[in-house]
Formats: structure tokens, C-alpha cells, sequence
């Protein structure tokens, strides 16, 4: 699992080199993860110019069970995730990578990636043969995509925000404006 890992780091951060003002809330921004609060150390959403939700990149991806690394020379956060072989066929992860007609990979680990100032983030998705060990195996494929977005990951009081609704969206997450309670509702589907 730790070379998949470190695989998948890798290409992340080599995908991500491809080329690609905020205004306080009038009261506090509320972050809901399948209902669970979640919960601002140091820092606090706010909604940028754009009319997006931005929030402090650790706590959303730690509430979402993301690992969360921060690259300083890339000035980029990864958000990934490992997924287990079983787990990923119940749930027709499946693919044939070798084009002869079987499901012969599952998905092994995915990413986003997003840069500061950059309107985009970059999506990778990695997989791992069937029955493999992946503490030595290598990735069977990858995919990497874009996600455009409306407004740019920024820094913020020294803290790295970006939209909430892209990485939710990307992690299979419905998003929903709770008005009410001033509340991103985000539910795994």
C-alpha cells in the first residue's frame, strides 16, 4: 500500500504542473459532513466573490476521512484516498484496463489537486490489478482529468481555502445551501 501511495503522490504532483478577494459572511458559515459539524481550529469559511463557499483545505478534507498533504514549492494540497479491493467491486469499480473484455482492475486511489490562484484542480484516478498486493504492486492505469472552476484555491490569514462544492462534488458528495442555518450540507451518496 505504501508504494501505491507514494505512486499516486507522484503522479498527482506531476499532473498538477499542468498550466492552470474574499469578502467576510455577515454571520458565521457552517460546514455539515453527513450531518456531523465540522469543526474550524484557527480558521473559518467565508464566501469569496464569486458567491462560493471557501474553506480551510485540513479540517474539510480530515471530516471527509481524506489524507491531506500540503506541497509549499508547488503551492498545492492533494486530497487523496486508498480504497479497498473488496469494496471497490461491491460497488462496480471495476474496469479492463487490457481491452480483452474482463473487469480485470478495481479503484485502487484517487486525488484532487488544488493549486493556489488557479481556476482549476486536477483529478487523478488510480488502478490496481485484481487480487494484487499493493504494498509492491504498481498502478494497472491511471486517468487524470480537470475540474474548471468559477474562483481559484487562495491563501488566506496563512491558511490554504479553496471551494468546497468542487472537492465534495469530485469525493461523490451531494452539496446543498441550507439558508436557514447558513449550513453547506455535504451527504455521501
Amino acid at each position: 500500500m505504501k508504494k501505491i501511495k507514494f505512486l499516486f503522490l507522484a503522479m498527482i504532483l506531476s499532473v498538477s504542473m499542468l498550466p492552470c478577494s474574499a469578502f467576510a459572511a455577515s454571520s458565521p458559515i457552517n460546514v455539515t459532513v453527513d450531518g456531523v459539524p465540522v469543526k474550524w481550529t484557527d480558521a473559518a469559511p467565508y464566501v469569496d466573490a464569486n458567491n462560493r463557499t471557501m474553506v480551510p483545505l485540513r479540517p474539510i478534507g480530515e471530516a471527509m476521512g481524506l489524507e491531506v498533504d500540503w506541497d509549499n514549492s508547488d503551492q498545492s494540497v492533494t486530497f487523496s484516498t486508498a480504497y479497498d479491493e473488496k469494496d471497490a467491486v461491491s460497488q462496480g469499480a471495476v474496469k479492463d484496463t487490457d481491452n480483452d473484455g474482463k473487469q480485470d482492475s478495481f479503484l485502487g486511489g484517487s486525488g484532487v489537486v488544488f493549486t493556489l490562484n488557479e481556476k482549476m484542480a486536477v483529478t487523478v484516478l488510480l488502478y490496481c490489478k485484481l487480487g494484487a498486493d499493493l504494498d509492491t504492486a504498481e498502478p494497472s492505469d491511471s486517468e487524470a482529468g480537470i475540474i474548471n472552476m468559477d474562483t481559484a484555491a487562495v491563501m488566506t490569514n496563512n491558511r490554504t481555502y479553496a471551494p468546497v462544492k468542487y472537492l465534495a462534488e469530485f469525493y461523490g458528495y451531494t452539496v446543498k445551501w441550507d439558508q436557514k442555518t447558513n449550513t453547506v450540507v455535504l451527504t455521501s451518496e
